[in-house]
């Protein structure tokens, strides 16, 4: 009845739900309880936390982003937080497979081994490819990323599959570049809190490695 009184006249709205209009201007005037306005609160800072990572967080790094304002409230209530609310992270899309290893070409030595901890930046840099989908037709991303820091280091977007896909700078595609741009070097390098990096930016921790 609150949050319809502009639409519908309380007498009207009692009748329809059998409620008596003095019970609920009684209601009304009373005082929000200390556990309700708590959760008002809560819900209203994981909202506007959602909305300043655009939805990419889900509850570990809101609770993580909460706590750094120091509002050091649990995972768990977090999580409910958002489940009240309909908030759900955008899910990551699966990466589609580039490589095919049925050629006769010659295959590089495997340097890396799979030793993916690495203690300093700028030691070990990995790449690999992947398909984003588009108006336009499917576009071919290459990453290079900093096995220390998780920082990406480089990328590059095409049209083609081409070996020269990972070795050249475009002057075209400017939407999906711009797009590409905002993603890895505003929010992914210097905001996206890190689970493996103990809940810091890839910038941070590098920061702090070779400080």
């Amino acid at each position: 009845m609150k949050d319809h009184r502009s639409e519908f006249p309380v007498e009207r709205m009692a009748k329809v739900l059998e409620v008596s209009k003095s019970g609920f201007y009684a209601w009304l005037a009373r005082p929000e309880s200390r556990r309700k306005r708590e959760r008002r609160v809560l819900d209203a800072r994981v909202r506007a936390t959602f909305k300043t990572w655009r939805a990419r967080y889900g509850s570990p790094k809101i609770q993580r982003a909460l706590l750094t304002q120091g509002h050091p409230y649990s995972r768990g209530r977090v999580a409910d937080s958002m489940r009240r609310q309909g908030l759900r992270s955008k899910t990551r899309r699966k990466f589609v497979i580039t490589t095919d290893t049925r050629h006769s070409l010659k295959v590089a030595p495997n340097l890396l081994d799979r030793q993916f901890e690495v203690d300093q930046p700028n030691t070990v840099w990995v790449s690999d490819l992947t398909y984003l989908s588009s108006r336009a037709g499917w576009l071919y991303l290459a990453v290079f990323i900093d096995l220390s820091s998780r920082r990406i280091v480089g990328w590059n977007v095409s049209h083609s599959l081409g070996h020269e896909t990972v070795l050249i700078e475009l002057r075209d595609l400017d939407h999906a570049t711009r797009e590409l741009f905002e993603y890895i070097e505003a929010f992914y390098n210097n905001q996206r809190l890190h689970g493996t990096l103990g809940y810091l930016t890839p910038a941070s921790f590098e920061a702090q490695k070779l400080a």
